[in-house]
Protein backbone atom coordinates (compact mmCIF):
# COMPACT_ATOMS: atom_id res chain seq x y z
CA UNK A 1 0.00 0.00 0.00
CA UNK A 2 1.60 3.45 -0.97
CA UNK A 3 0.44 6.60 0.80
CA UNK A 4 0.64 10.00 -0.18
CA UNK A 5 2.59 11.98 2.51
CA UNK A 6 2.41 15.62 2.53
CA UNK A 7 4.80 18.42 4.85
CA UNK A 8 4.03 22.25 5.72
CA UNK A 9 5.55 24.22 7.92
CA UNK A 10 3.23 25.35 11.16
CA UNK A 11 2.61 29.22 10.96
CA UNK A 12 3.91 29.89 7.93
CA UNK A 13 2.66 32.20 6.35
CA UNK A 14 -0.18 32.46 8.89
CA UNK A 15 -1.89 29.42 11.43
CA UNK A 16 -5.16 30.45 9.74
CA UNK A 17 -3.25 29.74 6.16
CA UNK A 18 -1.47 26.24 7.96
CA UNK A 19 -4.96 25.15 8.99
CA UNK A 20 -6.94 25.68 5.40
CA UNK A 21 -3.79 24.28 3.34
CA UNK A 22 -4.11 21.31 5.80
CA UNK A 23 -7.37 21.17 5.52
CA UNK A 24 -7.09 21.33 1.72
CA UNK A 25 -4.37 18.99 1.06
CA UNK A 26 -6.63 16.08 3.26
CA UNK A 27 -9.37 16.68 0.13
CA UNK A 28 -6.81 16.39 -2.20
CA UNK A 29 -5.98 12.78 -1.16
CA UNK A 30 -2.80 13.40 1.11
CA UNK A 31 -3.44 10.52 3.31
CA UNK A 32 -0.48 11.81 6.02
CA UNK A 33 0.50 15.37 6.80
CA UNK A 34 4.11 15.99 8.19
CA UNK A 35 3.20 19.32 10.46
CA UNK A 36 6.42 21.17 10.50
CA UNK A 37 7.38 22.71 13.63
CA UNK A 38 9.32 25.66 13.24
CA UNK A 39 12.97 26.04 14.71
CA UNK A 40 15.66 28.76 15.03
CA UNK A 41 18.66 26.47 13.92
CA UNK A 42 16.83 23.64 10.99
CA UNK A 43 20.14 22.51 9.96
CA UNK A 44 18.81 19.42 7.98
CA UNK A 45 16.55 21.55 5.64
CA UNK A 46 17.08 23.99 2.92
CA UNK A 47 16.25 27.64 2.05
CA UNK A 48 12.27 27.00 1.43
CA UNK A 49 12.05 25.24 4.72
CA UNK A 50 14.79 27.40 6.31
CA UNK A 51 12.76 30.55 5.60
CA UNK A 52 9.72 29.31 6.29
CA UNK A 53 10.52 28.21 9.76
CA UNK A 54 12.20 31.45 10.33
CA UNK A 55 8.99 33.43 8.86
CA UNK A 56 6.73 31.48 11.14
CA UNK A 57 9.01 32.39 14.23
CA UNK A 58 9.23 36.00 13.04
CA UNK A 59 5.58 35.99 13.13
CA UNK A 60 5.20 34.84 16.84
CA UNK A 61 5.07 30.90 16.37
CA UNK A 62 4.54 29.33 19.74
CA UNK A 63 4.38 26.02 20.52
CA UNK A 64 0.80 26.28 21.45
CA UNK A 65 -0.25 27.30 17.99
CA UNK A 66 1.03 23.62 16.81
CA UNK A 67 -0.99 21.95 18.88
CA UNK A 68 -3.88 24.59 19.04
CA UNK A 69 -3.77 24.11 14.71
CA UNK A 70 -3.70 20.70 15.21
CA UNK A 71 -6.26 19.73 16.80
CA UNK A 72 -8.12 21.46 14.12
CA UNK A 73 -6.43 19.70 11.96
CA UNK A 74 -6.47 15.69 13.02
CA UNK A 75 -9.89 14.94 12.70
CA UNK A 76 -9.74 15.47 8.58
CA UNK A 77 -6.55 13.90 8.29
CA UNK A 78 -3.73 11.82 9.76
CA UNK A 79 -0.83 14.09 11.24
CA UNK A 80 2.32 13.69 12.53
CA UNK A 81 4.29 16.11 14.00
CA UNK A 82 8.03 16.86 12.44
CA UNK A 83 10.76 18.96 14.11
CA UNK A 84 14.01 18.94 15.49
CA UNK A 85 14.53 17.40 19.13
CA UNK A 86 15.29 20.46 21.12
CA UNK A 87 11.86 21.37 21.95
CA UNK A 88 10.92 17.79 22.61
CA UNK A 89 13.06 17.81 24.88
CA UNK A 90 13.37 21.07 26.74
CA UNK A 91 9.35 20.72 27.07
CA UNK A 92 9.61 16.91 28.30
CA UNK A 93 8.99 14.15 25.64
CA UNK A 94 6.23 12.99 28.05
CA UNK A 95 4.89 16.75 27.63
CA UNK A 96 4.78 16.40 23.79
CA UNK A 97 2.90 12.67 24.02
CA UNK A 98 0.57 14.18 26.33
CA UNK A 99 -0.45 17.24 23.97
CA UNK A 100 -0.26 15.19 20.80
CA UNK A 101 -3.00 12.20 22.29
CA UNK A 102 -5.16 15.51 23.21
CA UNK A 103 -4.62 16.76 19.68
CA UNK A 104 -5.42 13.59 18.10
CA UNK A 105 -1.36 13.56 16.44
CA UNK A 106 -0.22 10.06 15.63
CA UNK A 107 2.98 10.63 16.21
CA UNK A 108 6.54 12.10 15.50
CA UNK A 109 9.03 12.92 13.41
CA UNK A 110 12.53 14.06 14.79
CA UNK A 111 15.41 13.49 12.25
CA UNK A 112 17.96 14.60 14.44
CA UNK A 113 16.96 11.46 16.82
CA UNK A 114 18.88 8.49 15.73
CA UNK A 115 17.82 4.92 16.07
CA UNK A 116 19.86 4.54 19.12
CA UNK A 117 19.03 7.41 21.03
CA UNK A 118 15.28 7.10 20.67
CA UNK A 119 15.25 3.81 22.76
CA UNK A 120 14.62 5.67 25.67
CA UNK A 121 11.72 7.49 24.17
CA UNK A 122 10.02 4.75 22.42
CA UNK A 123 7.98 2.86 25.14
CA UNK A 124 6.57 5.63 26.23
CA UNK A 125 5.38 7.22 22.35
CA UNK A 126 4.25 3.38 21.31
CA UNK A 127 2.58 2.79 24.72
CA UNK A 128 0.66 5.93 24.32
CA UNK A 129 -0.73 4.42 20.33
CA UNK A 130 1.85 7.07 18.83
CA UNK A 131 4.64 6.06 15.82
CA UNK A 132 7.72 7.50 16.12
CA UNK A 133 9.05 7.47 13.00
CA UNK A 134 12.56 5.89 12.27
CA UNK A 135 15.10 6.82 9.22
CA UNK A 136 17.12 4.94 6.87
CA UNK A 137 19.58 6.98 5.10
CA UNK A 138 22.00 6.05 2.13
CA UNK A 139 25.14 5.79 4.51
CA UNK A 140 23.65 3.06 6.91
CA UNK A 141 24.82 -0.71 6.58
CA UNK A 142 22.65 -3.51 6.09
CA UNK A 143 23.18 -4.29 10.13
CA UNK A 144 21.70 -0.92 10.95
CA UNK A 145 18.87 -0.99 8.24
CA UNK A 146 17.80 -4.36 10.27
CA UNK A 147 16.69 -3.25 13.54
CA UNK A 148 15.14 0.01 11.67
CA UNK A 149 12.94 -2.27 9.68
CA UNK A 150 12.09 -4.62 12.27
CA UNK A 151 10.88 -2.00 15.02
CA UNK A 152 9.35 0.34 12.26
CA UNK A 153 5.86 1.80 12.79
CA UNK A 154 3.79 3.39 10.68
CA UNK A 155 6.29 3.75 7.80
CA UNK A 156 9.98 4.80 7.36
CA UNK A 157 11.46 7.55 6.27
CA UNK A 158 13.87 7.10 3.63
CA UNK A 159 16.27 9.78 3.10
CA UNK A 160 17.37 10.09 -0.54
CA UNK A 161 20.72 11.50 -0.18
CA UNK A 162 23.32 12.63 2.36
CA UNK A 163 23.03 16.38 2.48
CA UNK A 164 20.41 19.02 3.09
CA UNK A 165 16.98 18.75 2.37
CA UNK A 166 15.75 20.36 -0.82
CA UNK A 167 19.74 20.72 -1.92
CA UNK A 168 19.22 20.29 -5.77
CA UNK A 169 20.41 16.62 -6.21
CA UNK A 170 18.97 14.57 -8.62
Amino acid sequence: MKNLVAYITTGFPSLEFTVDAALALGEAGVDTLELGMPFSDPVADGPVIEAANLKALQNGFKLQHLFDASAKITPHIDTLWMGYFNPFYHRGMDNFIAEAKKAGVNGFIIPDLPLEEARPYKPAVEAAGLSLIDFIAPTDTKERIEPIVTDAKKFIYLVAYAGITGAGKS
